[in-house]
């Protein structure tokens, strides 16, 4: 799974545009994720400006911006 965590913040970080919402993020992780199932696309309960993203029952956030994600416990 660290594989997966490192390509998916590869992927994202060049996939994402720096004005994104919740439709460019769900975009952004279908394109850089293909074939893999998102579980998931809400808005973060602890700020507004992020998104929890589940994918394959891992979960990560992505700011609004798209410049930032955090994974891992």
């Amino acid at each position: 799974m660290k594989v997966f965590r490192w390509a998916m913040l590869a992927l994202l970080g060049i996939t994402l545009s720096s004005s994104a919402g919740e439709k460019e993020v769900r975009q952004a992780v279908s394109k850089a994720f293909s074939g893999v199932p998102i579980d998931s696309i809400t808005p973060a309960s602890f700020d507004a400006n992020w998104f929890e993203v589940v994918v394959s029952g891992e979960i990560f956030y992505v700011d609004a911006s798209g410049r930032y994600l955090m994974a891992g416990s």
